[in-house]
């Protein structure tokens, strides 16, 4: 390829590799933001069914 096409490329591939690596950090503070959100949920549902799973043991 001519020094230009090639200088094309790798600015190419640098800016792709720079926009998967801020992607991903968008994505991660996204999931870091709703964490707490999902265990609440979870704890919530587990605690409203636990009584069905595992029933009141008899002394």
């Amino acid at each position: 390829l001519e020094p230009r096409l090639q200088d094309s490329a790798r600015d190419l591939q640098r800016l792709d590799g720079e926009l998967r690596a801020a992607a991903q950090l968008i994505l991660q503070d996204v999931i870091d933001d709703f964490v707490p959100q999902i265990e609440a949920e979870l704890k919530r549902r587990l605690e409203a069914r636990l009584p069905r799973l595992l029933p009141p043991r008899k002394p």
